[in-house]
């Protein structure tokens, strides 16, 4: 049943819980976060808000909280609706699964992936995953999918709106992520997409191509057609680095790739009707992230402790010396959304969504939540 509320009555989290524990597995190559303790929900408990997705529904933003404890799921995932203009916060919504970690908003409705809770051999218990959709009309949330449907967690989710099919990544076990399309009508899941392994490094959909792009993580970025149901591989890739987010704007395919493991991370783009890479690469820290919103690209990226924002023009896509960077004053950045020109990062380590200006990248106030 859902459960709505003020957020004061909980007195106070390319990526969920498969991202966590990416980052506690690797976490020597980016500072000593097995000493960081992120601050608590609004002082109160043992456990943080971890924000995880943002997006902007006019003047609403709608900020996704996993709940960690430990680098676990252990409560409900919240959707928080904040007045921007005002920077109050509106109201709560418990979701009804745990640990949200990607969104789409369509038509007034927010579709919210869910990894799900870890049993105690670090498999994901399917009963506490799922997809969840808010009525932003009537602040309900109700369940599209859930993880026993699925046949694992919900990861990554890109939505095709002409025919209603939102897609999403299934997190099965370790390189085991396949595409499995769900009807939004008939509420049923079907069959996962061919060719492809591990879709753990990213989804979106070009709704002009009636194509998705898929950032398979065991052999790299591939183009699912929709009218053809085939899947083919993109041209002109490192092998070495492979995806680790998408996203689409201006006609471009954005592609962040890592190797996860050291320091090397890059982003590629191109044309959404193009089938190659560019040979052209912007290097970035390995754990970083492509985000873009309202035409704009930005890297939210995780390094020495504390989080950097790079604001990238799609006009200058090829030229380092045009990047904005702006150190952040917490770790971990997981999303941001864009309000006319301000700009709001969600960050993962902290109780407040950070604002900032998208012209010059500067930061600004700060949202408490």
């Amino acid at each position: 049943m859902t459960q709505r509320t003020t957020l004061a009555a909980y007195r106070r989290p390319i990526l969920a819980s498969f991202i966590a524990v990416v980052a506690a597995l690797f976490a020597c190559s980016n500072g000593n976060d097995d000493d960081y303790n992120p601050p608590p929900f609004n002082g109160i408990g043992d456990y943080a808000a971890n924000a995880s997705t943002i997006k902007a529904s006019g003047d609403t933003l709608l900020l996704t909280l996993q709940r960690l404890e430990n680098w676990a799921a252990t409560k409900p995932g919240l959707l928080v609706r904040i007045k921007a203009s005002t920077k109050t916060v509106i109201d709560t919504i418990q979701l009804n699964f745990y640990n949200p970690g990607s969104t789409v908003l369509s038509n007034g409705k927010l579709y919210v992936s869910l990894q799900g809770a870890y049993n105690e051999d670090r498999s994901i218990d399917v009963t506490k995953s799922g997809i969840a959709v808010v009525d932003l009309a009537t602040g309900t949330s109700e369940i599209l999918a859930a993880g026993t449907q699925l046949g694992g967690g919900a990861g990554d989710i890109a939505l095709d709106e002409t025919n209603n099919i939102l897609y999403a990544s299934v997190s099965v076990s370790w390189g085991n992520s396949p595409v499995k399309p769900i009807n939004l009508t008939a509420k049923n899941v079907g069959n996962a997409l061919p060719n492809i392994s591990d879709a753990s490094g990213g989804l979106v959909f070009d709704k002009e191509g009636k194509k998705l792009f898929v950032g398979d993580r065991s052999s790299g970025l591939k183009i699912y057609n929709t009218d053809t149901k085939t899947t083919t591989p993109v041209g002109n890739q490192d092998p070495l680095l492979l995806p680790y987010s998408l996203a689409i704007t201006n006609s471009l395919l954005f592609n962040f790739t890592s190797d996860y493991i050291y320091t090397t991370g890059e982003l590629r783009w191109m044309a959404l009707n193009s089938t190659s890479l560019s040979t052209g690469a912007l290097p970035f820290n390995q754990d970083s992230k492509v985000s873009a919103a309202e035409g704009n690209i930005f890297i939210l990226s995780r390094a020495q402790g504390l989080g950097t924002l790079s604001c990238i023009s799609s006009q200058n896509i090829g030229d380092a010396s045009q990047i904005k960077q702006k150190r952040l004053e917490a770790d971990n950045p997981y999303d941001v959304t864009v309000i006319g020109n301000k700009g709001y990062i969600a960050l993962n380590d902290a109780n407040y969504v950070q604002v900032f200006d998208v012209s010059t990248c500067v930061l600004g106030e700060k949202i408490d939540f």
